[in-house]
């Protein structure tokens, strides 16, 4: 789905990509103002944060101007797409269709 050669990737390889890696452990569900401290480490969960931030700074790049958008992910990122699709669907202009595709394989 990321590939850019037409013949491994007829549908999409024109299209623009954005590739943000699933980094948060929490499906960028989370948004807690304090860290939950395991073992003397402080983990963050404040995912949320940064889906508004890539969704505001794609906005400001042009996606206000699109028509469709593909969220997708594969293994745990799979699942974060599916759990934000809705959210991010709701920070854009409702003129933009938007769907969730998880992809098995990344490449």
């Amino acid at each position: 789905m990321l590939s850019d050669n037409p013949n491994v990737n007829p549908d999409f390889y024109n299209w623009n990509k954005v590739f943000f890696r699933y980094c948060d452990g929490g499906s960028f569900s989370g948004t807690a103002e304090a860290p939950l401290i395991v073992d003397g480490v402080p983990l963050y969960f404040r995912g949320r944060y940064i889906v508004d931030a890539i969704v505001e700074l794609l906005l400001d790049q042009g996606l206000r101007e699109s028509s469709q958008l593909i969220i997708s992910g594969c293994s745990a990122g799979g699942l974060a797409a599916t759990a934000q699709v809705d959210y991010i669907k709701a920070k854009l202009p409702p003129s933009i269709s938007v769907v969730a595709m998880v992809d098995g394989l990344a490449r």
